[in-house]
């Protein structure tokens, strides 16, 4: 089962790697973080890691102003692995971006 869930966060890795910005709606990207968080969570280490990995590639390839709505909510998550991955997401997408930038997002 382990090895199945593994190819599955493969498989959205690669969705993220190959779709181009924009192509995903709103609830696949909600939909995908909030299975990706999940994942994170778990005990099974080479599935969590994999689960982070794809994190990162989601906060490359959608637009910063929905990857940052749709992790933000889980900033505060009770599970401190699912809390390092957000601060992760969100630390690449201020790299991709350039701190100063940031401020250029549209409010929600």
């Amino acid at each position: 089962r382990s090895q199945l869930a593994k190819n599955g966060v493969l498989t959205l890795t690669d969705c993220f790697y190959y779709l181009k910005e924009g192509q995903m709606s709103d609830h696949e990207i909600k939909t995908s973080v909030n299975t990706l968080l999940h994942k994170v969570a778990e005990t099974n280490q080479f599935l969590a890691l994999e689960a982070k990995e794809s994190l990162t590639k989601l906060s490359e390839s959608v637009p910063a102003a929905k990857a940052i709505q749709f992790l933000h909510p889980f900033y505060k998550d009770k599970q401190v692995p699912t809390r390092r991955a957000v601060s992760n997401a969100l630390l690449t997408i201020m790299n991709t971006m350039g701190a100063i930038n940031i401020y250029d997002l549209p409010q929600q």
